[in-house]
């Protein structure tokens, strides 16, 4: 997926998966628009670039509500190269691996 992200959104669900693994770790949720629901993959750095910025195992589970800003894929799939996630504990992490100046979500 990542050489196929495009503009920036910023969405908002419940997690339905998380797999923190190598080379890519990734986050499923579930976002609600209009009356449906479609599930959304989010593609992140790995297991151990999150673990630097203090996500484990324990850090998302199912059922927890989430706000990301990420970049959509250009094919307008349900789907997106994460950038930040404000996690349940309303602190907002970069989960791209990057040192950017993190936003306000």
């Amino acid at each position: 997926m990542r050489h196929h992200a495009c503009h920036v959104i910023d969405i908002e669900g419940t997690v339905s998966e998380v797999h923190l693994v190598v080379p890519h770790s990734y986050v499923y949720i579930n976002v609600t628009s209009g009356g449906s629901t479609e599930t959304w993959v989010l593609e992140a750095t790995s297991r151990q670039g999150l673990e630097r910025i203090g996500v484990t195992r324990d850090y998302l589970k199912a059922g927890d509500k989430v706000k990301v800003r990420c970049h959509q894929l250009r094919d307008k799939s349900p789907g997106c190269l994460l950038g930040f996630l404000k996690g349940p504990d309303g602190v907002v992490k970069d989960w791209d691996g990057g040192q950017g100046p993190v936003p306000t979500l």
